[in-house]
């Protein structure tokens, strides 16, 4: 048991962390919650596998589950994020089966997660991103002291319009796939554009979903730097569940330097442009906004509907 965790002896439950032969438990549970919740999020084993192996994730101190005899019905991990802040946090993801919801899992394992540096040196603030389509979760959260500090919204576009050919902006760029660019010029944009980590960047780089064969990047011609990026995933589990071949479109930014030169936005028709060609259905992306009710015009008007919202709750 780690230390300083403490929970109510009169849940019968057995506490470990997870280990490398727990994926097909953790996918089980997973799949029993997606049922209950309905967040849109489905795992096959490969994603599952790859995020027990994934780099900066100390299992023995990032990761703990409940058990009821064989049957996995609650985990947390918690994992140092960046944010853009210089300083790190730790990113909290927990679920509990519904079956066993309202038994005390879910405050013993964020119990446990206070406890946790994930082998940062010094005590670390926890970040959750919580559905508003799972109003109890919320409850949980605020009920141990989490408050609202962000907020994400995922949107969705039909891949319905026939492609037609970007005009990039500014003539100094071109536009190139990022399987044809060196490494280093792209990590190098995204630490700029993102305030990320170099173990951000590897942890992108090792996730299963990651697609660079339908990413892309602005490249400036005369430095030969990435001076924007757009960064894809497809989960092929999603496709499966929901007959759809969408493209989630995992990061898209620009450098500092390079803001407001409408970069991102090429990029974005770029892709869609190739998406529809290479036969994909619908575009998919997640975004940071001002608050729960922020004005998305703009995006509406591109053709993009808004299907979910997050709430990031934080606590000290």
């Amino acid at each position: 048991m780690p230390a300083q965790f403490r929970y109510d002896h009169q849940m019968d439950f057995s506490w470990r962390p997870l280990s490398t032969e727990d994926v097909l438990p953790w996918a089980d549970l997973l799949n029993r919650a997606e049922r209950a919740d309905r967040v849109g999020e489905h795992y096959d084993l490969e994603d599952i596998a790859g995020q027990l192996t994934e780099p900066g994730l100390d299992l023995g101190l990032g990761t703990f589950s409940a058990w009821d005899g064989e049957r996995m019905v609650g985990y947390a991990l918690v994992r140092p994020r960046s944010y853009g802040q210089g300083r790190p946090a730790l990113a909290y993801e927990g679920v509990v089966d519904p079956e066993f919801r309202g038994r005390g899992i879910g405050g013993a394992l964020l119990g446990w997660a206070t406890t946790r540096s994930a082998g940062l040196p010094e005590p670390a603030g926890l970040r959750v991103q919580a559905s508003d389509r799972v109003p109890g979760y919320r409850a949980l959260l605020e009920r141990h002291g989490f408050e609202p500090s962000s907020w994400l919204v995922d949107l969705e576009r039909p891949l319905d319009a026939e492609p037609q050919t970007v005009a990039v902006p500014d003539p100094a760029v071109v536009l190139a796939g990022i399987d044809s660019l060196p490494e280093d010029p792209v990590k190098a944009c995204y630490l700029d554009a993102f305030g990320a980590s170099e173990l951000d960047w590897a942890r992108l780089r090792n996730t299963a979903a990651y697609r660079p064969d339908l990413s892309f990047a602005a490249v400036d011609q005369a430095r030969g730097e990435v001076e924007a990026l757009l960064l894809a995933c497809y989960f092929t589990a999603d496709a499966t569940a929901r007959g759809v071949r969408e493209v989630y479109i995992q990061s898209l930014a620009a450098r500092r330097r390079a803001r407001g030169r409408g970069l991102s936005e090429t990029l974005l028709a770029h892709a869609s442009a190739q998406y529809k060609r290479a036969g994909y259905q619908r575009i998919a992306v997640g975004l940071a906004v001002d608050g729960p009710d922020a004005d998305l015009t703009g995006y509406r008007q591109a053709g993009f509907i808004p299907v979910q919202h997050w709430t990031v709750y934080s606590c000290p």
